[in-house]
């Protein structure tokens, strides 16, 4: 399997799929679209379990990708900074106006940070209220944009991070919901 072949691609998206929880109506869609199955992707998150620590990513997922779309240094924050490498991708077909970016240190064992961010040509999501947030539709960075920092944290658990939001509706009706994200990426909005 190489980068060249597409077969990379489409492992590293059932990879990203074994870990979406709470809406398999959208992982049963995408994988129909990769002509995959459950086995399939079990075996492949078992296969490459470890393919987000720094350990193995700057090896593993350029073989299975390519060569990243960008890739940058930046300094971590904090008392003792670090040099971590920024590598994004967005050759993922599930996603096309979302690249997955990833931010580590091949010397530290977990990674910084990884998710999905909107690619620089792509509409940010149009949330007006309730009704448009639509699971893998926006990121948890729009959902803020629009409608203000999260009043109160759920479970934080990398990829996973829950948040209850103050929802305003056009016609002034507040309404309060949990919300799932995977990567950044939406995946549940719960009623209060």
């Amino acid at each position: 399997m190489t980068a060249t072949d597409g077969a990379g691609i489409r492992t590293f998206q059932l990879r990203l799929l074994s870990m979406f929880r709470g809406n398999d109506s959208l992982v049963e869609k995408a994988l129909t679209a990769l002509d995959a199955d459950h086995s399939e992707m079990d075996s492949i998150a078992v296969e490459y379990e470890q393919i987000l620590r720094p350990s193995v990513w700057f090896e593993q997922v350029p073989a299975l990708l390519g060569p990243p779309d960008s890739l940058h240094t930046e300094q971590s924050k904090g008392s003792q900074p670090v040099t971590l490498t920024r590598c994004t991708y967005s050759r993922l077909p599930l996603w096309p106006d979302l690249e997955f970016f990833y931010l580590a240190s091949p010397d530290l064992p977990i990674a910084h940070n990884a998710g999905f961010a909107r690619v620089a040509h792509a509409p940010r999501a149009a949330l007006s209220g309730l009704a448009d947030l639509v699971p893998w539709s926006c990121l948890r960075d729009e959902v803020v944009e629009r409608f203000g920092p999260a009043v109160e944290e759920g479970a934080l658990w990398p990829p996973y991070e829950s948040y209850r939001f103050r929802i305003v509706e056009a016609d002034g009706a507040v309404e309060h919901r949990w919300m799932v994200f995977s990567f950044g990426l939406l995946q549940i909005v719960d009623n209060d």
